[in-house]
């Protein structure tokens, strides 16, 4: 029969809410937390007796909810540790986490613009993983304390089987939110702050609850301005809090020198506004209302603004062509910008140049140096007669044009009387400088090229060199890579090794600057080597050795030779070859 009766209540409460939306509230609404002290003084709903529903938070608050609405809580599905999927017939009014106990003030705040007497308070872990929640009701909620309607949780002798009423006190949960002190029920709200993610919570509530009862929370209607911006020479941009049930806001202000106030707007639906045709230099309060609850609220708390160019937007720097590009949001109601730049981010900056509106909004600084950051602050300024007012200065943003170095530098001897030089091309080089001198020397010879390979010609045979490359551009040089020595030789020959009868065909590549060749044979690879035969002259690139022995193998090399002023000089070895008999 009870449930006939709740569910005929709950279609009327149904129908009732389609036909009176749009209408305002009767004064002889009910309070909620009125309601509430009447229902707890029937049997299973009285505070520290045996509640209506045992050993189960949720279906108790769910028996609280359909007696005091008419719409049980239980068909909420509950998501977690702390969220819902509702019905039509409850939602969420706000959720939040709270990662540790130092979020204790900001879990009151929370709590105290947002919840409501009756509203249902889900305490859950942050963390999913880690399952611990409990089920509650709003009581009562001042800026003094919480007050918490709930059952099944068991404390200092009280029985998880009764229902009853535990009171927060916000000074007490503020300093000590894991622990319980006094009369102050911390660990409540607390408790999970000692667990992996801290507290999750939401605020769900009955979805037709102000149709019948007077909302009972500590809802705020006094404005709040949050931010004021200059948002031209002649304008300030100011920006509020949203206040609940408000359909419009106010905007005042006044010269900071004058007493009387002016109202900018008084049908503003949006949460900011621009109060324009400001004399620029001036400053200026602000305040703003809200119309709420039927009637105008109480003024905001006064802000005062200086009225002056905004300050720059939309900047950014990029290297390239040998110098820095800055660029910014173009204004046609300032009269130019001043560049400031550093070398560190925190450092001191040097005014660089002003450029004038008409020039555009660009600058590229060419008084640059390679590879170093360069950080620039912009400031707008007006002229307005003989006076200038500036902006604020804007946040730093940085470039830096990289000159990259030479490296996989290699220097190989060519023929008797060159090396052969190559690198990898440097980022944003435009040529490379090659200086070369005699080991030990500093008798260096520069070239200038714009490859990344150049052959050093007209060197002493059998001198050492050493080599240097570095990378240029207009603005400079960098460091320079340089080779260990490198000797001039002669290039080594490639040798091949074949059996021919009873003899061993050994034949090898020309090298172009050689007078000879020496040709070298042993009985094991890394045994010792024999001078068998000098082949004079550069026209012979074959030799077949006839001393040998049947079932022998035989290793050979051969290497280059070059006469000059009585002095021969060697290529380094060919590789060895072998042949067996």
């Amino acid at each position: 029969m009870k449930r006939i009766i709740s569910f005929i209540l709950a279609f009327i409460i149904s129908i009732t809410c389609i036909f009176s939306a749009g209408i305002s509230y009767a004064d002889n609404r009910p309070h909620i937390e009125d309601a509430l002290n009447n229902l707890q003084t029937q049997a299973g709903y009285i505070p520290f007796q045996n509640s209506s529903v045992q050993y189960n938070c949720f279906g108790f608050i769910s028996d609280v909810c359909a007696r005091l609405y008419s719409v049980t809580y239980y068909y909420e599905q509950q998501v977690g540790n702390y969220r819902f999927n509702h019905t039509s017939n409850y939602f969420t009014v706000s959720q939040a986490t709270f990662p540790d106990s130092s979020y204790a003030k900001s879990l009151k705040e929370w709590l105290c613009a947002n919840a409501a007497v009756g509203d249902v308070l889900q305490i859950g872990c942050a963390n999913d993983n880690d399952s611990k929640k409990h089920t509650v009701l709003i009581q009562h909620i001042d800026d003094e304390k919480i007050m918490l309607y709930h059952s099944n949780y068991a404390t200092s002798g009280i029985s998880s089987s009764v229902c009853r009423i535990d009171t927060v006190y916000w000074k007490s949960f503020i300093a000590n939110p894991t622990s319980n002190k006094s009369n102050s029920l911390n660990l409540l709200l607390g408790s999970n702050f000692r667990r992996s993610g801290g507290v999750g919570m939401s605020l769900n509530r009955y979805s037709f609850l102000e149709q019948y009862y007077q909302l009972d929370s500590l809802t705020k209607y006094t404005s709040e301005i949050t931010k004021t911006e200059r948002d031209s020479s002649t304008s300030v941009k100011i920006y509020f809090k949203q206040i609940p049930d408000a359909t419009a806001y106010s905007v005042q202000y006044r010269a900071s020198d004058s007493n009387k106030w002016i109202t900018a707007s008084n049908n503003i639906t949006a949460l900011n506004y621009s109060v324009k045709n400001l004399t620029t230099g001036a400053a200026y309060c602000f305040r703003v209302r809200a119309f709420a609850n039927g009637k105008w609220q109480d003024y905001s708390t006064e802000a005062t603004k200086t009225v002056q160019p905004p300050k720059p937007a939309k900047i950014s720097a990029a290297a390239n062509n040998n110098s820095i590009t800055l660029t910014w949001a173009q204004r046609k109601d300032i009269s130019g910008v001043t560049i400031y730049r550093s070398t560190s981010k925190s450092g001191k900056y040097e005014q660089l140049t002003n450029v004038p509106q008409e020039s555009g909004a660009t600058f590229t600084d060419t008084n640059i140096a390679n590879n170093q950051k360069y950080y620039y602050k912009i400031q707008r300024y007006i002229n307005v007669k003989s006076e200038t007012y500036q902006s604020e200065i804007s946040p730093s943003t940085s470039a830096e044009y990289e000159l990259g170095e030479v490296t996989n530098l290699k220097v190989n001897s060519d023929t008797k009387s060159t090396l052969k030089v190559s690198w990898s091309g440097a980022q944003n080089a435009q040529s490379y400088t090659i200086g070369y001198a005699k080991a030990g020397t500093n008798n260096y010879k520069y070239i200038v090229t714009t490859n990344t390979n150049y052959i050093l010609r007209g060197l002493k045979l059998g001198s050492k060199y050493v080599v240097a490359v570095c990378a240029n551009n207009n603005i400079g040089s960098t460091a320079a890579a340089v080779s260990s020595p490198i000797k001039v030789k002669l290039k080594k020959t490639k040798l091949k090794a074949s059996k021919k009868g009873k003899r061993t065909k050994l034949s090898w590549s020309k090298v172009n600057t050689a007078s000879g060749y020496k040709i070298y044979r042993a009985t094991s690879k890394n045994g010792k080597y024999k001078l068998i035969k000098t082949v004079e002259g550069n026209k012979t690139f074959k030799y077949y050795d006839k001393k040998v022995y049947k079932k022998t193998r035989y290793y050979y090399y051969v290497k280059a030779y070059a006469t000059k002023n009585k002095k021969q000089y060697y290529s380094d070895n060919s590789a060895k070859k072998s042949v067996k008999i």
